[in-house]
């Protein structure tokens, strides 16, 4: 969608449009379902920063080294759905979530709970960037909320040692499986339906409520 204030949402025949293009068909009454979110989008706060910013790039993508330190480092790859570089060397960085959620819910506990290393690998490529202050913002499609969190280069330890601590395991060499096999984390792995042994009824299911 156009981020100029003002700017109209895509219309139907755009959102059809964007659905063959990626393969997918949609009936008429999937229209507006579709149709509501860019508003909620466009409606938002987040548009408002993101069209004052000085820079807007989508789908950025990024590969950071695990340790640092190492010259064989593995490097965890990843795309952020919108980055905009705004005044004084800050960073703003929107991931859109499209995840069905209670109203009312806690977003803060929410990407606590499901998306915190997401969130310090974002705030962590944008810090090493050069960026002096990263935003990291998800913004949930279905109602237009989000939850956000700042960072600076003080933080630049904490996030490290963090993803240190989610990638123990691989950086040790070992690559295990998780205990909690979901959609949420399982979608885009390449490994599924081949050198993964879970099944794929518990990679493409929901997560589970009790996880």
């Amino acid at each position: 969608a156009d981020l100029a204030p003002g700017a109209a949402g895509p219309d139907p025949a755009a959102v059809r449009a964007a659905a063959a293009a990626a393969g997918e068909r949609l009936d008429d009454a999937d229209v507006p379902d579709q149709l509501a979110p860019a508003a909620g989008v466009l409606a938002g706060p987040w548009r408002e920063r993101a069209a004052a910013a000085t820079s807007v790039r989508r789908e950025v993508g990024f590969a950071l080294p695990l340790d640092p330190a190492a010259d064989d480092s593995p490097l965890l790859n990843g795309v952020i759905d919108l980055l905009a570089e705004e005044e004084g060397g800050g960073v703003l960085v929107i991931d859109h979530k499209s995840d069905h959620i209670d109203p009312g819910i806690d977003l803060e506990g929410l990407v606590a709970r499901d998306y915190a290393i997401q969130r310090a690998v974002y705030a962590l490529a944008a810090l090493r960037a050069g960026a002096t202050r990263v935003e990291v913002a998800h913004v949930y499609l279905q109602t237009g909320g989000a939850a956000s969190a700042t960072f600076g280069p003080p933080d630049l330890p904490a996030l490290e040692g963090l993803i240190r601590g989610a990638s123990a395991a691989v950086l040790a060499g070992e690559y295990p499986v998780t205990d909690v096999p979901h959609a949420g984390i399982c979608g885009t792995c390449p490994g599924r339906g081949g050198l993964c042994p879970v099944p794929a009824e518990l990679t493409n299911r929901p997560r589970p409520d009790d996880a």
